[in-house]
């Protein structure tokens, strides 16, 4: 027996792992080793965790090849796992599809609008058509309905669209959260009505001024302008009105920046009149202020005394 160094040799446990590669010995070459090896500085894998009394060599097996997806392996994993694997590879992307109503759906007033809603998205919703819908609602396996739920709206394409379809929405709501983000266009479809309908009433959350003044009241709807106030149309001038998703979008108030734009240009002003006093008013030297040098003067000669010593004589001789 070859003696090999502890410091030559690791000590790990083995697990199985479908995705990664595993053990195997030549005693049981179909079943993956899990437990106790040795893994040698030579690259070599014994069973146990002393090596002068090792088990059987192990060597690795990859559990799935290059390759997979195709061919054996992906075979052997399709018949451990077959449900999930063989259903989405038949299946297909879900279509979106905005369905136009007949002439016999503008006599009737509305239509059907179908849609479905991935379930684990948000805002996951799609606009589908009744065929694509009836195969996801009845499981026929042509797309994911374990993914997907469908649903459908009776869409108002006459009268007061704006109310029943926002009333519509909010109802559908309660089972399809955020679904009126796929139809935010209220009077989708609508046929211009050239009459006036009137008499209609609002009890609140539903009609606005333009400023976002909440109406409620007796109300009309122009063929042209929408609602507007009063149950009648009148020819004196009355306030136009809104839904919620219409409001029009309020001019942003400049005041503000004028008056200071205003105070940066008075500021402005301020600061060159400062500078403009300082250049005038700073010290200038002068000819008074320049140094000159002093002129020289014709001085006399300074005045000397006598010493007491000395006699003066008076003119014309001497005193003997």
């Amino acid at each position: 027996m070859t003696y090999i160094p502890k410091s030559k040799i690791i000590v790990k446990t083995a697990q199985y792992s479908y995705l990664e590669e595993n053990f195997y010995s030549n005693l049981s070459p179909n079943k993956p080793y899990t437990g106790p090896y040795m893994e040698t500085s030579e690259g070599r894998y014994f069973i146990g965790t002393d090596f002068r009394t090792k088990g059987a060599e192990l060597f690795k097996k990859s559990e799935t090849s290059v390759n997979f997806g195709t061919g054996e392996d992906f075979n052997t994993y399709l018949n451990i796992k077959p449900s999930p694997y063989k259903f989405l590879d038949k299946t297909k992307p879900i279509p979106a599809t905005k369905k136009i109503p007949t002439e016999k759906d503008y006599e009737r007033g509305y239509y059907k609008r179908y849609f479905s809603s991935r379930v684990n998205q948000q805002f996951g919703y799609k606009e589908i058509s009744f065929k694509t819908y009836n195969s996801i609602d009845q499981q026929q396996g042509e797309y994911d309905h374990h993914l997907h739920d469908v649903g459908l709206i009776n869409w108002a394409i006459k009268g007061n669209v704006y109310k029943i379809n926002q009333l519509t929405l909010i109802e559908k709501q309660k089972s399809f959260p955020n679904i009126s983000h796929l139809f935010p266009i209220l009077n989708e479809f609508q046929r211009p009505d050239l009459q006036v309908q009137t008499d209609l009433t609002t009890e609140g959350e539903e009609l606005y001024y333009a400023d976002g003044t909440e109406y409620i009241g007796s109300y009309h709807i122009h063929p042209t302008e929408g609602p507007m106030e009063g149950a009648k149309h009148i020819l004196t001038s009355h306030s136009k009105l809104y839904y919620s998703d219409n409001l029009p979008i309020p001019a942003r108030d400049t005041s503000v920046d004028e008056e200071y734009k205003q105070y940066l240009e008075e500021e402005k002003k301020k600061a060159n009149r400062i500078r403009k006093n300082n250049i005038i008013n700073r010290p200038t030297a002068t000819r008074d202020q320049t140094r000159t040098t002093p002129s020289r003067t014709n001085t006399p000669p300074p005045t000397t005394t006598p010493s007491r010593g000395s006699t003066s004589s008076p003119v014309g001789g001497s005193g003997y």
